[in-house]
């Protein structure tokens, strides 16, 4: 069977085997692009689960270091709600995948966030960045 072939029977497959889509949910995450330690805010909206509390799972999309989180909205009744998520400050996380319960995913890329000042224990431990050597014009200053 030529490749040409394999292809047209797929596609015949494909066509058939695909159901009407029903009422999903909408995931919204803001900011569009998210910063280490700040907050994102994570809204969902489905009127079929008006009054529920739903789960929104988190990973980072790797397969090497994979890390993942998840986050609970209490939906009002008509069917939305939002909750804060915080960045996490790890250098696995350079990217977020948000998927609903009933579908709906969103990915967001992530930067790093600031660095502390030297001496300053960075955010979520770790040893405190060393100081700055002194600059030229300091050290003839002495």
């Amino acid at each position: 069977m030529s490749i040409r072939s394999l292809f047209a029977v797929a596609a015949i497959a494909l066509t058939g085997s695909f159901q009407p889509l029903t009422a999903q949910g909408q995931l919204t995450v803001n900011p569009g692009v998210l910063v280490a330690g700040d907050d994102a805010v994570i809204t969902f909206s489905d009127p079929s689960k008006a009054g529920e509390t739903v789960t929104i799972e988190i990973d980072n999309g790797s397969f090497v270091n994979p890390r993942s989180s998840s986050v609970e909205i209490r939906l009002d009744d008509s069917g939305t709600g939002s909750a804060r998520w915080t960045v996490p400050d790890d250098p696995y996380w350079i990217g977020a995948h948000f998927t609903g319960p009933s579908g709906p995913s969103v990915s967001r890329g992530i930067l790093p966030g600031e660095e502390p000042p030297p001496g300053e224990t960075p955010p979520g431990g770790g040893s405190p960045l060393p100081a700055a050597p002194p600059s030229a014009e300091s050290a003839r200053a002495e």
